[in-house]
């Protein structure tokens, strides 16, 4: 990237769509206090990424300042206006469709220089006053971004705030850099503290977006920071969790083709943002590495949407691979795939499981998997559960036979054959009757022979299909 001149100011300004950019530089200049752009936008124009988060610090330690700047961005662009530490100064600005976002804060300390001094790390001490150009250093930061190299701020860095260190594990996933032994032995230390003094919202906050990025070419990095310790003390990482991580790279790069019926409409149910704007698949990732995180009482807080669909997934997928084990008919599919209240969970049980079982076919799993998951049919003598597992994802999508049977009666006329009144008892000959279609067309007179014998039973009135 250009560091000086115009040629600058046009590559910052192209950040923003429809003109906004140079919009908020002209604004920019206008202001009675110094407004600086810091942080995530020199790292991403140096490394050529895109830039989705613009951060401002206002040249004034009022945070009452940042709050009135704030708001008349917002207001100026029908922005969502969102107050992250009134206290501190903090706010943020957020475009309706979540494409982009620009954070305003009060500066820290008493003037800018010291406002980077005391930041994370070298790469994110860089700030460029927006009037009138001038640089402010807070050390090594326009070598550390053009080598790629993460670098502590100050010894003390991690000590002003600890999260830091989960921080540094999210830029070396997502970024590609190279760092010193000093920073790995600084980040275990802290780690093994378990940062106890660091809310607990915050730590699963970062540790969301930590694991929306690549983690197996950084294994090695993170046993030796202590990360996979501090996820899981008791868990063994041995080549058990080097192959669910893999399992979890090789779906969320590449997953979507492995489902020739069904991969589109996949990928479109699980791409939702779930709350707080985490992506679910990064969320169960982290599940898979974070057994703490299933606890009665976790010591990361989960928002209600983010747990219930993390506990059913995983609920789906044992009673999926217990299904199968026994050779169960597809009625007692059809009962599972209605037992799911989150069709995203039950989505990505099925994808994750098919994914490390191509995985498995490729030599990456060990015996144990192919043999029981991938040479052993469905039935007596159905498909592998490979086969079985996009089977039943393309049937759920096209309305198939499995998850929506088509009856050839309705409720209406199973009350006129039996002289029935419609309640509970009709339901419950209905629901049964849906079992048993599944998988198969039923004729009306089959229908009719189906509810006349249960009718017939010494229970008569159907009470099983439950």
């Amino acid at each position: 990237m250009a560091w000086e001149g115009e040629k600058l100011r046009a590559q910052v300004a192209a950040t923003l769509p429809e003109g906004r950019g140079e919009e908020l530089l002209t604004w920019a200049r206008e202001q009675e206090y110094a407004l600086y752009l810091v942080g995530g936008v020199w790292r991403s124009l140096t490394w050529g990424e895109p830039v989705h988060d613009w951060d401002l610090v206002v040249d004034s330690s009022d945070p009452q300042v940042a709050c009135q700047l704030s708001q008349e961005i917002a207001q100026r662009w029908n922005l969502a206006w969102v107050v992250l530490d009134g206290q501190r100064g903090f706010y943020r600005c957020q475009e309706r469709s979540q494409r982009w976002s620009l954070d305003l804060c009060a500066r820290v300390g008493e003037s800018m220089l010291r406002d980077l001094q005391v930041r994370d790390f070298t790469i994110n001490a860089l700030a460029w006053e927006m009037g009138s150009g001038q640089w402010l250093d807070g050390g090594y930061s326009r070598l550390d971004l053009e080598k790629r190299h993460l670098r502590l701020q100050s010894p003390k860095s991690l000590e002003i705030d600890p999260l830091r260190a989960l921080r540094a594990a999210r830029f070396a996933a997502s970024s590609s850099l190279s760092w010193d032994k000093e920073l790995g032995e600084a980040v275990r230390a802290t780690l093994e503290s378990g940062l106890v003094n660091v809310a607990p919202e915050r730590q699963w906050a970062e540790l969301a977006a930590w694991a929306a990025h690549p983690l197996a070419p950084q294994w090695s990095t993170w046993e030796e920071w202590g990360l996979l310790h501090f996820l899981d003390p008791q868990g063994d990482k041995g080549a058990e969790g080097r192959f669910k991580i893999r399992v979890w790279e090789e779906a969320q790069r590449a997953g979507w083709p492995s489902f020739p019926q069904s991969g589109a409409s996949l990928k479109g149910w699980l791409a939702e943002e779930s709350a707080g704007g985490r992506r679910r698949l990064a969320l169960w990732k982290l599940w898979e590495l974070a057994p703490r995180a299933w606890a009665p009482s976790p010591p990361w807080p989960l928002a209600s949407e983010e747990r219930r669909a993390g506990e059913e997934g995983r609920k789906l997928l044992e009673l999926a691979y217990q299904l199968w084990a026994e050779r169960a008919p597809w009625g007692d599919w059809y009962l599972w795939g209605r037992s799911a209240r989150s069709l995203p969970a039950l989505l990505a049980a099925l994808w994750v499981h098919k994914v490390a079982l191509a995985l498995a076919r490729e030599g990456a799993g060990s015996r144990p998997w192919r043999a029981n998951n991938l040479e052993r049919g469905v039935g007596k003598s159905g498909p592998s559960l490979e086969a079985h597992l996009d089977r039943l994802l393309g049937d759920y999508f096209q309305g198939g036979p499995i998850f929506r049977p088509q009856l050839p009666v309705d409720g209406l006329k199973i009350a006129h054959w039996a002289g029935l009144e419609t309640g509970p008892r009709l339901g419950r000959l209905l629901e049964r009757l849906r079992r048993a279609g599944a998988g198969r067309f039923l004729t009306r007179l089959e229908a009719r022979r189906l509810v006349e014998s249960w009718l017939a039973s010494p229970s008569g009135e159907g009470q099983s299909a439950e």
